[in-house]
Order: structure tokens, then sequence, then C-alpha cells
């Protein structure tokens, strides 16, 4: 690659995300940089931090079956179990336990536990190679750990994700969970940041990174459809991410 001076997408990003940090650090006071995420799917939370919790409390109490009896069944017996039988997402669990102005736990979102290792093809090669990107976890050449917490803006919308990057220190995911909670409240019916709604909405995302989206999507449906590995919960997820590549959902935005 080093010879072909070609870079990886994601080490570049890498680099990039460090690079904006060690910008930030030089400023004094250290601006807060943060992102704001809704409609998540995430439910990292709840599995590794509430329902650990939770499950913990049963076994100590010795009261490990009490999830068993209340849905009749027998395989309930961790955080995955539990919420591969409810369906919960972080999103629609905590709506149900946070009142509005509350914030929950922050904790290391799991961004990159993906990277592993992957087959590449270079431009003008035939096949792929193998490639390694375990290195790009976060650590000192890597991406940087991000933190984050959940911000309950109102009772008619689902609490928004606020991610902040570690390395700047704790204030800012206190600070960042503040001013969502403040600027979103300028708009409860909506539930989201204002400013950031303002400027995502004139944002232009680069006609190559959509394409090449767009390619990875098509891809990966050609071959599952091929080797008859698509299920309808599959099929529905890839059609929305492809619908919505193109076609930005602007649904629930508002329109003064």
């Amino acid at each position: 690659w080093v010879e072909r001076r070609l870079f990886e997408p994601l080490a570049w990003l890498a680099y990039l995300y460090r690079k904006l940090i060690k910008t930030a650090r030089q400023r004094k006071p250290t601006p807060l940089i943060a992102g704001v995420v809704e409609r998540g799917e995430l439910r990292e939370f709840s599995e590794k931090i509430l329902l650990q919790r939770v499950f913990r409390g049963l076994r100590d109490k010795g009261n490990e079956e009490y999830f068993n009896k209340m849905y009749g069944r027998t395989d309930l017996k961790s955080p995955k179990a539990l919420l591969d039988k409810l369906g919960y997402t972080d999103t629609l669990l905590l709506a149900m336990l946070l009142q509005p102005g509350e914030f929950s736990e922050p904790w290391e979102i799991g961004k990159y536990d993906g990277l592993r290792q992957g087959d590449v093809s270079l431009p003008g090669e035939v096949g792929t190679g193998r490639v390694n990107f375990a290195p790009l976890k976060p650590g000192k050449i890597g991406f940087p750990r991000v933190n984050g917490c959940y911000v309950h803006i109102s009772e008619t919308t689902e609490p928004v994700r606020v991610e902040v990057f570690d390395e700047l220190g704790s204030d800012q995911i206190v600070e960042a969970a503040r001013r969502t909670y403040l600027y979103a409240r300028l708009l409860p019916g909506y539930g989201f940041p204002v400013g950031l709604d303002i400027a995502d909405k004139y944002a232009h995302v680069p006609a190559w990174l959509t394409n090449a989206y767009s390619k990875l999507i098509r891809h990966h449906l050609g071959v599952s459809l091929q080797q008859g590995e698509i299920s309808d919960t599959e099929m529905r997820r890839i059609l929305v991410q492809a619908i919505y590549m193109t076609h930005r959902d602007w649904l629930f935005r508002p329109t003064n």
C-alpha cells in the first residue's frame, strides 16, 4: 500500500479524529466536541450496564429465575437473552426509566469492537487480500475512545444519545448532556438540539461517501441473496439503509 501511495479510509478517519483532539487540547478553554444520535438502535447500555446490575442483584438475592417466572420461560438467564426476547433497545427501555431532564450514567461505547480481520480488494488487482483492522481499535494510534450517555428531553420523544471523546476530559459529557437538553427544549415536541438540527439540515455528504456505501450495500445484498442468507428482518434493515443513503429522513424534522 505504501509503495502504491494508497491509504486505508478507516486509518485516515482515525488520524483525522486524533488530529481534531490534538487541536482541541491546544485551545483554552477546551472546546466542546459532541455528537447527538436520535432514533438509534443501540442496546449496549441496557445489555452491558443496566441489566448486568439487575441480574447481579437478582443473583445476590437468590432470585435468578425472576424473569423466567415472569415470562414463563427457562432460557432468560442473561441480559442478552432477555433483550433478544423483549426486543428492547436502549432508547425504548430508558424512555420508561428516565424522566425529562434526566440523563443516564456515562459509559464507554464499544464503537470499534467490530474491527478485526477482513478481505480488501486494491484498485487494479484481481482478488482480495487479508487485512487486520484490529490495530485501529482505541489505543495510541487507533480511534479515540468515545463516551456516551442518554438524555431524555420530553415525554413525547425518545431519549437521544450524546457522544464525546474521552481524551478531552470527564466534564465534556456532563456539559454536552446539559446543552443537548437545553437546546432541544426549544422544540420539545421534536426532541433534538436546535443548533445541531440546523447544521445537519444544510450539511452535504460527499458523493464519494454515499457512492461507497451504496456499492457496499449492493454487494452484500447480492452475496446474501445468492447464498440464501437473508431473513425478513435483515431484508428490512438493508432496504431501509439503502433508501436513506439517497433520501434524507426529514419526516420528523420541524418545517419552520
